[in-house]
């Protein structure tokens, strides 16, 4: 079976694009493209299907085998049993299934690739919430259904409560503009930073501390964080959309623009930045740890989890793709995984939530909070990361995965020697000779300003001459062109 699909479905890998253009407007070459090919959809659709139905799987061995046990027998959460049936064998299975499945159907494309680890790497915090949280979301907890949603796919529901509501109309279209305002957003970005590989502004090598305070390194940070966000925001929201349409239910935003909002770094990593992730850390990490030790070991201890999580999709991706794949789809060196990066990213942040769980009610911050305004605080919290970004996003780019990305948006994208959508050779040399004249009058009059012994006056009579006599020729190849 496996066999059949690598030879017909997942024959083509999706690793080199050449996108063809669809439409050529004006003269400059400002052309349209877009190379979503139907079977790029079918592979991603078979890919999600796949890993969803890995995770039901996991779910419903881990519904009967721990949650219902548990309570038959009125266990204690954590029993020895409990605790080898779920690392002992549902672990195994959510972490080497997908590098297995990945390798027999050869799957090449960073996408897909990450389609197809993501969602069984939530489903590890859903073990460990299984396993060492206090007590289930109610709904979670009434049959196997329920709970197979919650453990495969990793909803998030209103936080007072954990039980599931039902969407109205206007929610649902509310969440269905979203999806295309930041289906816009992430092809005005990718097609930007596509046409710059990724590097806008100029940029130093990370050699000493200073260079991590570089404005160029700063801003091209804050471009690869930006497209991170709104494409994992679209993601997210498209997901929600998927979900709501087949159960009714909804959802709390996963991504509340994390980047232009944030007034501090609890609010950012707790509240904003990807609440799939955040919310699976928060109860199937930082909550059992919270059982055992001080608060900030265990957030510490979280953001590594986090850390291993990245760490993991990124081997699986490199595994996949092998060293001999170049980097970006380009004529780069081959990518090879810096192991600990994703991990140093996290414990930074760690750090800094740490930091600032010490400095709350201190009379400073709360002279902060009362008289900075929140967009200056937003300006502050992003200074506090983007110095460390590039540890993060740099690995995303140099595998490949946003050029990936690119697979799924049209793009507009400057092409100079493409063909005008409407040329006509008097067209052409009307344009030649203002292009000419243009540069004729400027180097003229350039020449002329430097002559120290002419008279302004004369000077500014021949820069006039000069002037009036391309207005004649243009004028003469005008009439041209009516006659």
């Amino acid at each position: 079976m496996m066999e059949l699909l690598r030879d017909t479905v997942f024959s083509e890998k999706f690793e080199l694009y050449n996108r063809e253009p669809l439409l050529h407007i004006g003269r400059w070459g400002i052309t349209g493209t877009i190379s979503l090919n139907p079977l790029f959809v079918l592979q991603f659709v078979l890919t999600n299907t796949i890993t969803q139905m890995l995770c039901a799987l996991a779910a419903v061995i881990a519904y009967y085998g721990i949650v219902q046990l548990e309570a038959r027998k009125q266990q204690r959460r954590g029993s020895i049993q409990s605790v080898l049936l779920g690392y002992g064998f549902i672990l195994p299975l959510l972490l080497y299934t997908p590098y297995w499945l990945i390798q027999t159907l050869d799957i090449r494309n960073c996408l897909l690739l990450m389609n197809m680890v993501g969602s069984p790497s939530l489903a590890i915090m859903r073990l460990n919430e299984t396993l060492f949280a206090r007590e289930l979301p109610y709904f979670a907890r009434t049959n196997v259904g329920f709970f197979a949603l919650y453990f495969a796919v990793p909803i998030v529901l209103d936080h007072d409560n954990y039980k599931p509501t039902y969407s109205t109309m206007r929610q649902f279209l509310q969440k269905l503009g979203k999806v295309g305002s930041l289906f816009v957003q992430a092809m005005f970005f990718l097609s930007l930073l596509s046409a710059f590989d990724y590097r806008i502004f100029p940029s130093r090598p990370f050699s000493t501390w200073i260079d991590f305070l570089y404005w160029g390194n700063l801003a091209n940070n804050f471009m690869a964080a930006s497209v991170v966000s709104v494409t994992l925001d679209l993601g997210c929201t498209f997901g929600e959309v998927i979900l709501t349409a087949l159960t009714g239910l909804q959802f709390v935003n996963s991504h509340d623009y994390p980047i232009s909002a944030a007034t501090s770094v609890s609010n950012f990593w707790g509240q904003r930045w990807n609440r799939l992730v955040s919310t699976s850390l928060k109860r199937g990490v930082y909550g059992p740890m919270r059982r055992i030790l001080p608060r900030a070991p265990a957030a510490i201890l979280t953001f590594l989890m986090s850390g291993f999580a990245h760490e993991y999709m990124l081997f699986v991706l490199c595994a996949a793709r092998g060293p001999e794949v170049v980097a970006n789809n380009l004529a780069r060196q081959p990518y090879q995984h810096q192991l600990g990066h994703q991990f140093a990213f996290f414990l930074w942040n760690g750090l800094l939530l740490v930091f600032e769980e010490c400095w709350r009610g201190h009379w400073s911050q709360k002279i902060v909070k009362q008289c900075v305004p929140k967009q200056i605080r937003t300006i502050l919290i992003m200074l506090l990361v983007l110095p460390v970004t590039h540890l993060f996003t740099d690995e995303y780019d140099e595998c490949g995965i946003f050029r990936d990305i690119e697979t799924i948006f049209p793009q507009i994208r400057l092409v100079p020697n493409s063909t005008p959508l409407l040329s006509h050779p008097i067209l052409d040399d009307i344009f030649v000779q203002g292009q000419n004249w243009s540069r004729n009058w400027f180097d003229g009059a350039s020449s002329l300003m430097e002559e120290e012994e002419d008279d302004p006056s004369s000077t500014w009579d021949a820069i006039i001459n000069e002037s009036t006599s391309g207005v004649i020729d243009a004028a003469a190849t005008i009439e041209l062109v009516k006659s």
